[in-house]
């Protein structure tokens, strides 16, 4: 066997890494990522995340661009909503969604740039 497999990890690396969480704690870490990753499993709410990339839309936009009638998209972003994905603010009559959670703002953008960019 490798020597340097028997060796204990050097204790700069470890400080470097960061504290490692405890199973507990990876476990709910674990249930918050899951449900974020089944938000985006969803293709409807993926577009809604990618479009809100690119910056606040208005529900009316969102139906036309998904050509879904206005009480699915409000389904979907109600769902995005409660999980604290997206965040609405009133502009005079409207609605505006915007991404809410900085790392679903990288994540989504991330994908975006992978997925729903034009090439």
């Amino acid at each position: 066997m490798d020597q340097a497999l028997l060796e204990k990890p050097d204790v700069k690396q470890q400080v470097a890494a960061g504290p490692v969480p405890d199973s507990s704690q990876m476990l709910v870490s674990a249930r918050k990522t899951t449900d974020f990753l089944k938000s985006l499993s969803h293709p409807m709410r993926l577009v809604i995340l990618c479009r809100l990339a690119e910056g606040g839309a208005r529900v009316n936009e969102l139906e036309s661009m998904l050509d879904m009638p206005q009480a699915a998209v409000s389904k979907q972003l109600s769902r995005l909503r409660d999980e604290e994905l997206v965040k609405a603010t009133r502009q005079g009559r409207f609605m505006v969604y915007e991404l809410a959670d900085d790392r679903a703002r990288r994540i989504v953008l991330t994908l975006y740039e992978e997925f729903c960019g034009v090439k």
